[in-house]
C-alpha cells in the first residue's frame, strides 16, 4: 500500500485484507476477481445482469466494483466508476483512510485514485496527459490497461 495524498492510499487486495477489519478505513475494491464474486456469491462465469448489485456492492466498510481490467473502453461502466469515485471522495472528505485497490494495484486502482484526486480539485484545471505525469511521481507502480486509460482520458473533465 502507498499512500498517495493525506488520507488517499492504492493498493491491493492483500491491503485491504491487512484494513478491512479497522473501522477507520473505507475501501474501494476495483475487482470483479474475486472481490465482487465473493461478496455476491456467483459461481458462474458473471453475475446476472438483473441482480440490484450488479455493478457495485457495499459490505461494511467497503465498496466493492463489478470491474474488469481490459484493453476495450467499453466494458468500463461509467457508473460503477462515478460511485467508486464519490464513495472514495465522501470519506476522504471526512477525514477516513481511504484504500482504493485492486488485483495488482497497477491499473484499476490508480486510475481510480486519480480520478478521486481529480474530483478533489488536486489536479486544478491541467490535462490529463499532465496529471499523469504528475500522478505517476505519486505513485511509480502506475500502469493502466488501456481501457481503463481511454476511460479517464474520455472522462477526465467530468470529474
Amino acid at each position: 500500500m502507498q499512500k498517495i495524498t493525506e488520507n488517499l492510499h492504492v493498493g491491493t487486495i492483500e491491503d485491504y485484507e491487512a484494513v478491512a477489519s479497522d473501522d477507520s478505513w473505507h475501501c474501494v475494491i476495483a475487482a470483479k476477481e474475486p472481490m465482487h464474486r465473493k461478496a455476491l456469491g456467483y459461481t458462474g462465469r458473471a453475475c446476472d445482469k438483473n441482480h440490484p448489485e450488479y455493478l457495485y456492492a457495499e459490505r461494511g466498510n467497503a465498496f466493492i466494483c463489478n470491474l474488469i481490467d481490459v484493453d476495450d473502453v467499453r466494458y468500463i461502466g461509467k457508473a460503477i466508476i462515478d460511485k467508486a469515485v464519490q464513495y472514495a471522495v465522501s470519506f476522504v472528505l471526512n477525514d477516513y483512510e481511504v484504500l482504493v485497490c485492486c488485483n495488482k494495484g497497477e491499473s484499476r486502482s490508480p486510475v481510480v485514485a486519480m480520478l478521486v484526486l481529480k474530483a478533489l480539485n488536486y489536479f486544478g484545471d491541467i490535462s490529463f496527459e499532465v496529471a499523469e505525469e504528475e500522478f505517476k511521481e505519486l505513485y511509480p507502480k502506475y500502469n493502466p490497461r488501456k481501457g481503463m486509460r481511454d476511460f479517464a482520458v474520455a472522462h477526465w473533465d467530468e470529474y
